[in-house]
């Protein structure tokens, strides 16, 4: 499952579309094991 969060979001209220912006998109994957977390970033 592909789950990018982006720091902003832009809504173009014409095209009726939502898309993320600012630098992203960003991944937050937390171990199941040990609960320990890790953000990624795909510039």
């Amino acid at each position: 499952m592909n789950m990018p969060w982006y720091p902003q979001v832009a809504v173009d209220t014409a095209a009726g579309t939502v898309s993320g912006v600012g630098g992203g998109p960003f991944y937050h994957l937390v171990a199941r094991h040990s609960s320990k977390c890790l953000d990624l970033t795909d510039n």
